[in-house]
């Protein structure tokens, strides 16, 4: 890690033993979260860094004043308009690999869904694809 310029993981990894400059911590509203809240509880008090930066709903704030507030941190908000659309394609979609795109992203949340949609994209449409898996704790498999 010492070398790396970035690094990019799960809540449920995180390395709160190094120093960082910044972390960026993505869907914060899953503090509140009963199964899996804990985790990014944990990134957010555990990760060592000069800044920690939050992207979530804004339903969330009001959790995050009072922890700033208790541990004696800065919160500073910040409200970002979201530049394009969000598009979301139903599953019809999934049934015909040859129509992605370069830059279409297919989520699978079990790494049998995973090989079995990489196999299936190289398979049916010719092209390459990359997968990017985390390797979380076997109970949220």
């Amino acid at each position: 890690h010492e070398d790396a310029r970035a690094l990019c993981c799960t809540v449920e990894m995180a390395q709160t033993d190094y120093e960082f400059d910044i972390a960026i911590i993505d869907e914060i509203q899953m503090l509140g979260d009963y199964h899996r809240g804990g985790h990014w509880t944990n990134a957010l008090l555990g990760i060592q860094a000069k800044e920690i930066h939050v992207c979530g709903e804004l339903r969330t704030i009001g959790l995050l004043e009072k922890i700033c507030r208790e541990t004696n941190e800065e919160l500073i908000i910040n409200r970002y308009d979201r530049l394009s659309e969000l598009d979301y394609e139903s599953e019809e979609v999934l049934t015909d690999f040859s129509q992605l795109r370069a830059g279409d992203c297919l989520v699978g949340f079990r790494r049998k869904d995973l090989f079995r949609l990489k196999y299936q994209v190289e398979n049916e449409s010719k092209k390459k694809c990359c997968m990017v898996y985390g390797a979380l704790p076997s109970g949220l498999l």
